[in-house]
């Protein structure tokens, strides 16, 4: 890596373009992405589901309906450069418009709900995501199963639904617990650490398992971690 590259990037950076809908408050999809038909995923027949099975690709491709994360995606990876009511106002925009017909797609969505606070919706998406093999929902189970649904179910546990995620340098987590969980437990390796992280409807529990001694962020609020000695918060609901 090289000053020039870098300094390349940056002037791709200052040139790339980026549709934005001032109206609406969204980065647009594509040019004339809002010049075509608004449709909704929930107005759709479910006989018409997935739309790669019922729909010719020339049909697909001009409507305004998405496959996986796109716009999403882009927040998805640079939270820290968007505010959240930016991101709820993408993700309340494409998430209906959005058929989940990638594997890639639930987990994503799942975490962007986490985070603006729309539990239900980052559960629901969540249990599309575990269960996308099982319950064969895109008819592609017979060409092999989905490893990325398998990872994302995975992240959108410890990313969505725990929080986790490192600002400022900090590992920090805001943790929810579904309803119809009771508990949800898992581990974490961070820089040479062993982490247990377990949540129930009642508390938090954060405990090291090796390494030195570590502060964490759990809501906002500093904690240190050692080796023995749990560090324990009440759960926000």
């Amino acid at each position: 890596l090289t000053p020039d590259e870098v300094s390349r990037w940056q002037t791709i950076m200052d040139k790339m373009y980026y549709p934005y809908s001032e109206e609406l408050g969204i980065f647009e999809q594509q040019d004339l992405y809002l010049d075509k038909e608004q449709v909704l995923v929930r107005d759709l027949s479910p006989s018409e589901l997935p739309l790669n099975k019922h729909w010719s690709w020339d049909r697909i491709l001009r409507s305004c309906l998405i496959k996986q994360a796109d716009v999403i995606q882009g927040l998805y990876f640079l939270p820290e450069k968007f505010d959240l009511d930016t991101i709820r106002r993408n993700f309340d925009f494409y998430e209906p418009r959005t058929v989940h017909e990638s594997s890639l797609s639930p987990s994503i969505h799942s975490i962007v709900a986490s985070w603006i606070g729309e539990h239900e919706k980052a559960y629901e998406l969540l249990i599309r995501a575990t269960r996308l093999d099982l319950d064969n929902y895109n008819a592609d189970t017979d060409e092999g199963i989905h490893l990325t649904s398998m990872a994302g179910s995975w992240t959108a546990i410890v990313e969505g639904l725990a929080g986790v995620a490192v600002r400022q340098d900090r590992l920090s987590f805001s943790p929810f617990i579904p309803t119809a969980w009771e508990s949800y437990s898992f581990k974490l390796a961070f820089r040479g650490r062993k982490l247990q992280i377990s949540v129930d409807k009642a508390q938090v529990t954060i405990a090291l398992l090796a390494g030195e001694p570590l502060l964490i962020n759990v809501y906002g609020q500093e904690l240190r971690l050692e080796f023995g000695n749990p560090s324990l918060s009440t759960l926000i609901v």
